[in-house]
């Protein structure tokens, strides 16, 4: 390692065009593809607890993967909503760490409660990465997502087993983050 003054000989450069990759047609992937998912595969960190109107925030880290989130809440009825992708942040590739809502369209979340007389009430949301879009997503429901009825083992989080056959949906991750509103 040192100097020297000989100069290196200039690359070649090829009069031939590359060759395109082909790629097949787009697919898509299904909710009901999430049985099948790595759970615990995204990160997802924030605060354990709110008080009422307080600004939900938390951070996404898609732990180096990269694909198409999806962030739902779950509330304590069992009924789902579709916070990102949404309209002023459209459904793109990601990978890497996000603070929600922040970098998702710059929405506002407060926190709050629908139990009348009660001390606090649990929060779950859902970060959901898969290679390929999901195309029904917007039809996401509590089953999907492995916390339909109120088995003990449910509600801990999602039911996870290996991929089947096709192996497309071990191309999706899941995270979640659990709180409680004041």
């Amino acid at each position: 390692i040192g100097c020297s003054n000989t100069k290196a000989p200039k690359p070649t450069v090829s009069a031939t065009k590359p060759t395109p990759v082909v790629r097949q047609q787009a697919s898509s992937a299904s909710i009901t593809d999430l049985k099948s998912a790595g759970f615990n595969t995204i990160a997802l960190k924030g605060k354990k607890s709110y008080t009422q109107n307080q600004s939900i925030q938390f951070v996404v880290d898609t732990r180096g993967k990269t694909g198409y989130l999806y962030i739902v809440y779950l509330d304590n009825k069992g009924q789902t909503a579709l916070l990102y992708p949404n309209a002023k942040s459209p459904s793109t590739e990601l990978n890497g760490k996000f603070l929600f809502p922040r970098d998702f369209g710059g929405m506002h979340i407060s926190a709050t409660k629908d139990c009348k007389g009660c001390e606090e009430e649990k929060t779950t949301v859902y970060a959901i990465l898969s290679k390929e879009p999901i195309s029904d997503i917007k039809n996401i429901t509590a089953s999907h997502l492995g916390v339909a009825g109120s088995s003990s083992s449910q509600s801990k989080g999602l039911s996870m087993s290996l991929p089947g056959g096709s192996g497309k949906s071990a191309n999706i991750n899941i995270g979640k983050i659990e709180f409680s509103v004041k």
